[in-house]
């Protein structure tokens, strides 16, 4: 068990379940897993010592240690990361690096922060020195955090002077971008000029390819209306009052992601 793992689930066995093996000897082992239904699985093997082995020595790519038992921080030219004493569960062989890309990233450097698969347990502080970013669009920027192939957005942040801040639980490369595009609306079926007679709802897809999605509105004939969303989906759904009247209606959808772009889709209909 490692020593940052206070999971309430483990009973902290002899020495955290680390064990000393004698020259010579061959010892039996086995492990027992039993599930809340007191199901249970076994897996049992011999052990022996052998110099032959694989040896687990310290890592060698390493730029700086980074321990599980105490605050950390790294304060470097145009980034400070903030660790909590309890970010990981074990002592982190930590790797640190920078590159200029300025058509990826034209108003920082990018910063690579390990990339590895190591789990972190509790939420790092990062600030990133933004200050290339003009006034009018720091209320369009975040911290872009990519690992492998994929990219999200960090964008509960905040800027302290020329500084943006904002929080990860993920190691990565990280770098700070604008995010002018507004989000995706697209109904699932056609209801543009529509008699919708037969239809007990509409369905919009909607997505955002970066800061996310924070806000969403529906009206109906100029008035608010209940809009229901399915996140396995990504799609809004509108459930018709039994008593609307009928005839020609118009209902428009207004959706805001967390940079304040703004999408608006809008039709008429007949019910």
């Amino acid at each position: 068990i490692e020593p940052g793992n206070n999971l309430s689930a483990y009973s902290v066995p002899e020495n955290s379940g680390h064990i000393e093996l004698e020259e010579g000897r061959t010892y039996d082992v086995e492990f027992l897993i039993e599930d809340i239904a007191g199901n249970q699985s076994k897996l049992a093997f011999k052990l022996k010592k052998d110099d032959k082995g694989k040896s687990f020595a310290e890592a060698s790519n390493h730029t700086r240690m980074l321990y599980h038992s105490m605050p950390n921080q790294i304060a470097e030219e145009g980034i400070i990361v903030d660790f909590p004493s309890d970010a990981f569960y074990n002592d982190v062989y930590f790797n640190y690096q920078t590159k200029n890309d300025p058509v990826k990233s034209p108003y920082t450097p990018i910063f690579y922060l390990d990339e590895s698969d190591t789990p972190v347990h509790a939420p790092f502080d990062l600030s990133i020195k933004a200050d290339k970013v003009p006034q009018n669009m720091r209320s369009k920027a975040l911290i872009i955090l990519e690992y492998k192939k994929k990219k999200k957005a960090i964008n509960q942040v905040e800027w302290v002077g020329d500084y943006i801040k904002g929080q990860s639980k993920q190691f990565g490369r990280f770098y700070v971008g604008l995010d002018t595009k507004a989000p995706s609306i697209k109904p699932v079926y056609t209801y543009k000029d529509r008699d919708l007679t037969k239809y007990d709802l509409i369905r919009f897809k909607i997505s955002d390819d970066l800061a996310g999605i924070q806000h969403y509105e529906g009206r109906l004939d100029g008035k608010w209306v209940l809009m229901e969303y399915d996140g396995k989906t990504a799609q809004l759904k509108h459930y018709f009052e039994k008593d609307l009247p009928k005839g020609s209606h118009s209902f428009e959808l207004r959706v805001v992601d967390a940079c304040n772009n703004e999408a608006t889709y809008s039709f008429n209909f007949k019910k």
